[in-house]
């Protein structure tokens, strides 16, 4: 009976320590799964505060400029033109008169206006024919103010303001809003996987950082502990933010953790624990036993202990530190990528900037003469093309319409044929087909530039421009009946434009055809670029090799 009696105390033991483990991990999960909970929901608050601020800020930029667009009497007269060149000037006559301040729009969004008869004109942005085409059914179509397209392998979000003319439609002012900038605002809290906020027009779904159906929005309020929604701008978009019910990821995998190493803790402890008792109990007893076995029965003394380890701070600890450590590696990939970007922007904005200060200074001492003789109509001329040329030539879009681009040089060699009267003739083939074929700003330019004073050198003579459209490439030909170059310049010059090294930035303080080959490589790929053919009194042909954009 003795023996059967310690039995069942140690039995009794080892069942109380498995239920107090047992117990102390339920308690502990729902303590922490409570603390969790309110700790998302605080964060969800806050973080929907400061996406909802940051997308209102994106979003009433561009419908302030649209809405003053939308409701401009001169707008709505100049675009009911018909016939696309004469809609097109008329365009670009309103943009010179009322310049869009770049300071409060995005550089990656687009804004477009429209005519009734389907016509555009791109006051910002590179969005291709087929796209526009498409964004002007759906406006017409009335199927919603939000809606998304995609043009050049990129996504926008689209919204629109009609142009009134009195009480009639004019046209549209369309505004596409690049969708990864905006879905950087959505997902500017990733690391919370349990906040989900989506962007909606209507009961359509424009973007979302969760797999979210037009269908559960209504259930949200019962599946979620948090749930806010709110009308971003004048476009009719609505921005909706929740928070999902039960344990982020991070937490289930946090648990997932502590559950094999409680079990693991649990088995030590027991270990521990059995040779305790062997140690402490079952081998004194055995003594007592082998030593009152001589002297009778008598009472048999027990002794017992129990003890509990818990190694919750210790992970706590540790999962706090490995937090920190990714959130450490994840703003250092971040900010070097960011670094790489900004490098690459700075590269591309130093090689658009063709138009000198010499050139500049020169044209104004041209328009003062002019205005010194009383030519004061010519002079106004010359201002104007060369308030065009350096709008384009500065401009912060990277890439224009090959027919703007045609357009502007027309403007520059009015400039070169002012400056060296009766010495310079052009004749410039242009389509409406290049409407819809983008190339980099001002890459012709220096090309252009470099057939007048090297080409013609000084003397008489004519520069011809064209271009040709296959399937996959723009050719663009650069022609003047010049002096040309003797066999040996004509090898030099090949291979100073072969010559891939990298850039110096001393290169980019004059135009020069090696940075051009180098921004057509740059932007189009290694099987793109100029080539050149030349012979000594017979002119030069500069022929550029683009790939095709639109």
């Amino acid at each position: 009976m003795k023996k059967r009696g310690i039995f069942s105390v140690f039995l009794l033991s080892v069942l109380l320590l498995n239920a107090s483990l047992l117990l102390l991990w339920v308690v502990f999960y729902y303590l922490t799964a409570g603390m969790v909970q309110r700790n998302m929901r605080l964060q969800a608050e806050t973080g929907s505060e400061v996406i909802i601020s940051s997308m209102e800020r994106e979003l009433l930029a561009m419908e302030n400029t649209a809405y003053e667009l939308g409701h401009d009497e001169e707008l709505a007269d100049l675009i009911g033109c018909t016939e696309p060149l004469a809609f097109y000037d008329s365009c670009n006559a309103y943009l010179d008169a009322h310049p869009l301040s770049s300071g409060d729009l995005s550089r990656d969004n687009a804004l477009i206006v429209f005519n009734t008869e389907g016509l555009f004109y791109r006051l910002r942005g590179n969005i291709s024919n087929t796209t526009l085409k498409r964004c002007f059914y759906l406006m017409e179509s009335g199927g919603g103010k939000g809606f998304t397209v995609t043009s050049n392998d990129n996504s926008y979000i689209a919204s629109y303001e009609s142009i009134r003319n009195g009480r009639d439609r004019a046209g549209y002012v369309l505004m596409l809003m690049d969708q990864q900038r905006i879905e950087s605002f959505l997902t500017a809290y990733d690391d919370l996987d349990y906040l989900g906020v989506a962007l909606l027009s209507g009961d359509r779904i424009l973007c979302s950082n969760k797999e979210l159906r037009a269908e559960d929005i209504s259930g949200l309020s019962e599946n979620a502990v948090f749930v806010k929604e709110k009308e971003v701008g004048i476009s009719g978009l609505r921005l909706l933010v929740w928070c999902e019910k039960g344990i982020s990821a991070r937490m289930a995998a946090y648990f997932r953790i502590v559950m094999p190493v409680s079990i693991a803790l649990l088995l030590l402890l027991l270990a521990l624990f059995m040779r305790y008792l062997r140690r402490r109990v079952v081998k004194p007893i055995g003594s007592i036993i082998a030593a009152t076995a001589e002297e009778g029965d008598k009472p048999l003394p027990y002794t017992g202990e129990e003890y509990f380890d818990s190694l919750v701070d210790h992970v706590n600890d540790m999962l706090r530190r490995m937090e920190e450590r990714e959130r450490e590696l994840y703003e250092s990939r971040m900010h070097l990528k960011e670094t790489e970007l900004e490098a690459e922007r700075t590269l591309i904005t130093l090689l658009k900037k063709q138009i000198s200060a010499h050139f500049t200074v020169n044209t104004l001492n041209v328009v003062r003469a002019m205005i010194n003789k009383g030519e004061k109509a010519e002079a106004a001329r010359i201002c104007d093309e060369l308030s065009t040329l350096l709008r384009y030539a500065n401009a912060a879009d990277e890439f224009i319409s090959l027919l703007e681009e045609f357009y502007v040089l027309r403007q520059y060699i009015g400039i070169m044929q002012a400056r060296y009267p009766g010495r310079i003739e052009a004749e410039i083939e242009d389509d409406d087909a290049f409407a819809g074929e983008f190339v980099p700003r001002m890459l012709l330019q220096p090309v252009v530039e470099n057939a007048i004073l090297h080409g013609l050198s000084g003397g008489k003579g004519r520069v011809r421009l064209s271009a040709e459209l296959s399937e996959d490439h723009i050719v663009i030909r650069v022609e003047d009946n010049g002096s040309g170059m003797s066999a040996e310049e004509l090898k030099e010059l090949r291979k100073e434009l072969s010559d891939d090294s990298p850039i110096e930035m001393q290169e980019l303080n004059h135009v020069a055809l090696k940075n051009v080959q180098r921004r057509i490589r740059m932007v189009c790929g290694g099987d793109c670029g100029i080539s050149i053919e030349s012979a000594e009194g017979s002119g030069t042909t500069v022929i550029l090799r683009l790939s095709r954009r639109g």
